[in-house]
C-alpha cells in the first residue's frame, strides 16, 4: 500500500481547542479505518509543523475525502505527501540507473571526440605558423 505523510499546522480554532487534540487525533484514526486508510502513527512535533500523520493508503479517493472532511472541521491546515519506502525507491530508480549508465559514456564518449578535435586544431595551428 503506498504510504503518505501529512504536515499539519493548527488553525486558530485548533489552538484554541488544543486540549482536545489527543480525542480528536482518536477519533480520526476511527475514520481512516472504516474508509479503509491505515495511519501507523500521530506525532506532535515542535518547529515549523504541529503534527506529523503517516499512513497508508489502499483507496486514494477515499483518502481524499477523509482529508477533506478533516480540513472541514477547521482545526488543521496540512500538505500530504507521498512517501517511499527504500524497496518503492530501488524499483522507481531501476531504469533511471540504467540510463545513467548510458549518459556517462555519453559524456566520455563525447569528452574524447573533444580532445581529438582540440588536437586536430592544435596541429593545423602549428603548421600555418
Amino acid at each position: 500500500m503506498p504510504t503518505y505523510v501529512t504536515l499539519s499546522n493548527f488553525t486558530d480554532q485548533g489552538i484554541r481547542s488544543i486540549k482536545d487534540t489527543v480525542k480528536r487525533a482518536e477519533a480520526f484514526r476511527k475514520a481512516a479505518k472504516e474508509s479503509g486508510v491505515t495511519i501507523k502513527d500521530i506525532l506532535w512535533t515542535q518547529g515549523q509543523y504541529d503534527l506529523i500523520t503517516i499512513m497508508e493508503v489502499s483507496d486514494e479517493a477515499a483518502a481524499t475525502a477523509l482529508a477533506l472532511n478533516v480540513a472541514k472541521m477547521g482545526n488543521i491546515r496540512g500538505q500530504t505527501l507521498r512517501a517511499f519506502t527504500a524497496a518503492e525507491m530501488e524499483k522507481t530508480l531501476e531504469p533511471i540507473q540504467e540510463e545513467w549508465i548510458h549518459a556517462e559514456w555519453f559524456v566520455r564518449v563525447k569528452r574524447r571526440s573533444m580532445m581529438r578535435i582540440m588536437a586536430r586544431r592544435k596541429k593545423a595551428a602549428t603548421v600555418l605558423v
